[in-house]
């Protein structure tokens, strides 16, 4: 029992420190996406609202990871521009075996499916937009844990 307890605090730590700040621009996206769109239909709503939580998360997280990369040049490597495209290669490759096949479920399928269900089921936009947010960003994070994992075993760290 007691290494189930240390394993999910072992996860929520490391979510907390790499994701935290991708998780609440991706919500900052969508309050701003569906701010936008206010005045559109709610599927439409519902769809800008997606684009706009797409492109904060991804922003956040890649400069992150690039920062993350460039500290671990160290400060005599820094100057040396030769490294930086292959920081930027492994970066991307990280994010992308990260979120990939999960982004790609979310991206088409679950999150605009909750972002437009829910306001119709609750209905209220505003509720509806959270629950459905909070829902596909649930199913996000299971399907990105596991492709870490993989990840993690065919490239190591």
């Amino acid at each position: 029992m007691k290494r189930i307890f240390s394993s999910a605090g072992k996860a929520a730590r490391y979510w907390s420190k790499n994701f935290l700040f991708g998780q609440l621009c991706s919500y900052l996206g969508t309050a701003w996406g569906v701010y936008t769109a206010r005045n559109a239909h709610w599927l439409v709503i519902a769809e800008v609202g997606n684009g706009a939580d797409f492109v904060f998360f991804y922003t956040a997280v890649s400069l992150q990871e690039l920062a993350i990369y460039i500290h671990r040049l160290g400060k005599g490597n820094r100057g040396n521009l030769r490294s930086y495209p292959g920081i930027f290669l492994r970066s991307f490759r990280n994010v992308i075996c990260d979120f990939g096949i999960g982004e790609a479920l979310d991206a088409t399928v679950i999150r605009p499916f909750c972002l437009s269900f829910f306001p119709y089921i609750i209905g209220d936009l505003f509720w509806g937009i959270i629950a459905g947010t909070m829902t596909a960003d649930a199913v996000f994070y299971t399907s990105a844990a596991l492709s870490r994992k993989g990840r993690k075993a065919v490239f190591g760290l």
